[in-house]
């Protein structure tokens, strides 16, 4: 099936779809791993990415073997923001 043809897709269609999308996305942990590898050469254990993160590439580095912990930002404080600590 291509964008440019309009062929009916059923929901389990666009299910397996999401799912090879999701499985075959390397991009969105390329930053991530970036920032894991240089908190590593820093003799750091942890390091800090978005909390606005996608649940998938939390996903992915947990099935890695990353630690990941959601910290929430005060929502008083419109300056701070929620962010995921991984560790390792």
């Amino acid at each position: 099936m291509t964008q440019d043809k309009l062929d009916i897709l059923s929901a389990t269609e666009a299910h397996k779809m999401t799912d090879e999308a999701i499985e075959n996305d390397l991009e969105s942990l390329r930053p991530i791993l970036k920032k894991i590898f240089e908190a590593a050469q820093n003799k750091q254990y942890n390091c800090y990415i978005s909390g606005t993160t996608p649940d998938y590439v939390i996903r992915k580095l947990n099935i890695l073997g990353y630690k990941t912990t959601l910290e929430k930002g005060d929502p008083r404080d419109p300056r701070e923001q929620d962010i995921y600590s991984i560790s390792w």
